[in-house]
């Protein structure tokens, strides 16, 4: 069954009307800002990231804006926490539009042979392996619904 929004009118002129985008990272900085703004242009946005408070927090805030969002706690490091987290998106909104791949960490700031092995392999696995987990169930989604738009923050 089609997802069907609470207000359908609130948002019915925005760029991005009707849209469902998935955005990991987005409980904090350009994640969090990047759901407030699609959401202010009418898209419906799953929005996923590790830290449930801080992320309950914008979806309330969009929500108390007139927008809609959908909260799924995700790992973009674990397979198993980015299926689910794609998969109660699709079967909360129906579809999967687009998705906006920014959940990222920084490396260590020292000379190479002083990184800690744990910590690189840490932002291995968050910036390069993630992206894929997410585009590899995001794929599947998104030519079902005849094509959309991935954008990731490098």
């Amino acid at each position: 069954m089609p997802y069907a929004s609470p207000d359908p009118l609130t948002f019915s002129a925005g760029r991005l009307a009707g849209k469902v985008l998935f955005v990991t990272g987005a409980s904090s900085g350009i994640g969090a800002a990047a759901v407030r703004r699609f959401a202010a242009e009418g898209a419906l946005v799953a929005a996923a990231a590790r830290r449930a408070d801080r992320l309950e927090q914008v979806v309330s805030d969009v929500r108390a804006a007139g927008g809609d969002a959908l909260a799924v706690t995700c790992d973009v490091t674990d397979e198993k926490s980015v299926s689910e987290a794609v998969d109660a998106a699709v079967r909360v909104f129906g579809r999967l539009d687009g998705a906006f791949s920014n959940a990222g960490q920084g490396g260590a700031q020292a000379p190479l042979h002083q990184i800690d092995t744990g910590k690189f392999d840490s932002v291995i696995a968050t910036n390069l392996r993630g992206p894929f987990l997410c585009l590899k169930y995001q794929i599947p989604h998104l030519i079902e619904a005849g094509g959309g738009s991935v954008v990731f923050t490098s």
